[in-house]
C-alpha cells in the first residue's frame, strides 16, 4: 500500500498524473500593485489581496469589498522592492472561542525611510474583517541598507509561530555579509511566538536564542540564514500535507531557485547565499566556502534568463484538480513562466524532484508576484502588472481522470488500480486520504458513459 507519496511521484503506469488540463479564471480585477493573497481564518469567503501602496483590500465571494486596512500613512514609499509586503492572521482569528488575541494579525512594511517593520493589529471590535489601524503595536524594525531585498512574506507555520522571511539588505553580492551572519536580521528566515500578547518572544527551539544563563552567539530570532532575497513561503498543510516549509529564493544573474526543509528539523539551516547561488560557486565572495559540506542545497533551480524573479508557491492539496495534488507549483515574476515539481521523499522527509513540468501557458504569462490559496485549499495566481487574480482550475468533470473529455468505466479502473490506497493522489476524487467506495460514487455522479 502507498501511503501518502509526496506529488504521487510513485504511481502505477495507470495513473492519470497528467490526465487533466489545468487554466485559470478571473477572480478580481481592479487592484494596483497587488502582492499578496491572505485567507481570513474562519471565514472561507473572505480573502485579503495585498497592495504594495499599502492597502489591503478585502474580498468577499470573489467580490472587492473595500479596504480590510489602509496603512498608507505608514508607508508613505512603495517604490521598487518597499511597501505594504506581508500580512499574517493566526488559526484562532475571528474565533469567538479562539482565546487570548484571536482579534490580532500581523503585518510587515516598509516606512518612509526605507526600514522594515513588523507591527501587530487588532481588528475593530465585533468585525474580523476590518483591521484597526489605530490599534498598532510595534514589535520591532529591520534597518535595510539599500532600497532593494527587502523580502516581506509572513505566515503562521504549522507549529503556531510566525515565520518571516527577510532579504539580504540589497545591491549585489551582499557587499555587507548579511545572509551569512547570524548576528544580523538580513537575508534570514525569522522565527518568533507572539502568543502572548502584548510584545513577543524568540520561538521555542530558535538555533541561536539564549538559554538562561549560557550566551548563543547569533540573534535570537533567527531560524535559517543564506538566504539572498526569499520571495514567497509556504507550509505544505491540508489532506495528507507534510507541513514541510518550501521557499523561493530570487537569484543575482544566472540561478532562481527553490528550497525545502522537512517539518520538524531542527533550525540552523545555512541556504548558501552568498557562497552560492542556487548551485553554482559565487566566485566574488571573500571568507566562504562554496564546497562547505554543512550548506543546504536547493530542492529545484531555474537557470536565468528562463527566469529571472522567482515567486514561491504552494503544494497544492486542494479538491478540485486531482490530477494537481501533492504538486509544488510556482512561477516567476519577469518572464511569468509557471512550473509544477512531483516530488519524492526520502525516509528522513527531505524531498527530491521527479519530474518539472512547464504549465506557463496554462496559468502563466503574466507578472506572477505571489500566489494565494483559500480555505478549500484551491490556488490562484496575483498578477502584479495585471492588478489582477486568476484562480486554478481544472478543465473538465473532476471524475475525467485520463483527461478523454468522458467520465466511464476508464475512469473507475485508476480507482480500482488504487483501491484502498492512502495516497491523495488522483484518484483519491473527495480528497479524503483514501481510494474506496466513496470516489466511485462521485465518478458515477458524473457519468457521461
Amino acid at each position: 500500500m502507498r501511503r501518502c507519496v509526496f506529488g504521487a511521484a510513485l504511481l502505477t503506469a495507470l495513473a492519470p498524473a497528467s490526465g487533466q488540463t489545468i487554466t485559470t479564471q478571473p477572480f478580481v480585477s481592479g487592484l494596483s500593485r497587488p502582492v499578496g493573497f491572505v485567507q481570513i481564518p474562519n471565514d472561507p469567503a473572505a480573502q485579503v489581496i495585498l497592495q504594495q501602496g499599502g492597502v489591503a483590500a478585502l474580498v468577499v465571494n470573489g467580490v472587492l469589498s473595500g479596504a480590510f486596512i489602509d496603512l498608507t500613512p505608514e508607508i508613505v514609499n512603495s517604490s521598487g522592492e518597499r511597501g505594504l509586503l506581508g500580512l499574517a492572521f493566526p488559526s484562532n482569528y475571528g474565533d469567538p472561542a479562539g482565546g487570548a488575541c484571536n482579534d490580532c494579525f500581523y503585518v510587515y512594511h516598509t516606512d518612509q525611510t526605507g526600514t522594515s517593520r513588523i507591527a501587530r493589529y487588532r481588528h475593530m471590535p465585533g468585525n474580523p474583517r476590518a483591521g484597526d489601524p489605530g490599534t498598532r503595536e510595534l514589535l520591532f524594525s529591520i534597518t535595510q541598507p539599500f532600497e532593494n531585498h527587502n523580502a516581506g512574506h509572513m505566515a503562521f507555520g504549522p507549529d503556531g509561530m510566525l515565520w518571516i522571511a527577510s532579504g539580504d539588505g540589497g545591491l549585489a553580492n551582499d557587499p555587507s555579509e548579511n545572509a551569512q551572519n547570524i548576528d544580523s536580521r538580513l537575508g534570514k528566515i525569522l522565527r518568533i511566538d507572539v502568543s502572548s500578547a502584548p510584545g513577543f518572544t524568540p520561538a521555542p527551539g530558535n538555533p541561536f536564542a539564549d538559554l538562561p544563563q549560557q550566551a548563543v552567539p547569533g540573534d535570537d530570532l533567527v531560524w535559517s540564514y543564506g538566504w539572498r532575497n526569499p520571495w514567497k513561503f509556504s507550509f505544505d498543510t491540508g489532506a495528507c500535507g507534510t507541513g514541510a516549509f518550501i521557499a523561493g529564493d530570487v537569484g543575482q544573474d544566472a540561478r532562481e531557485e527553490i528550497d525545502y526543509e522537512p517539518a520538524g528539523v531542527p533550525g540552523g539551516r545555512n541556504y548558501g547565499w552568498d557562497c552560492v547561488e542556487g548551485d553554482i560557486p559565487v566566485f566574488t565572495d571573500v571568507g566562504c566556502d562554496p564546497a562547505d559540506p554543512t550548506l543546504t542545497g536547493p530542492l529545484h533551480v531555474v537557470r536565468q534568463p528562463i527566469a529571472q524573479s522567482i515567486t514561491g508557491g504552494y503544494v497544492y492539496r486542494g479538491a478540485e484538480i486531482p490530477a494537481l495534488r501533492g504538486q509544488y507549483v510556482f512561477g516567476d515574476f519577469v518572464t511569468g513562466g509557471a512550473w509544477r515539481l512531483e516530488l519524492a521523499l526520502d525516509q528522513a522527509g527531505e524531498a527530491s524532484v521527479v519530474s518539472a513540468t512547464p504549465i506557463t501557458n496554462e496559468i502563466g504569462g503574466v507578472s506572477i508576484a505571489a500566489f494565494g490559496r483559500d480555505a478549500a485549499g484551491e490556488l490562484y495566481v496575483i498578477d502584479y502588472f495585471g492588478g489582477a487574480v486568476r484562480k486554478i482550475v481544472r478543465v473538465g468533470p473532476r471524475s475525467d481522470l485520463n483527461g478523454d473529455g468522458a467520465v466511464n468505466g476508464v475512469d473507475i479502473t485508476f480507482v480500482l488500480s488504487d483501491w484502498l490506497d492512502a495516497e491523495c493522489g488522483p484518484s483519491d476524487l473527495n480528497n479524503d486520504g483514501i481510494v474506496n467506495g466513496a470516489d466511485i460514487t462521485f465518478i458515477l455522479s458524473e457519468w457521461t458513459g
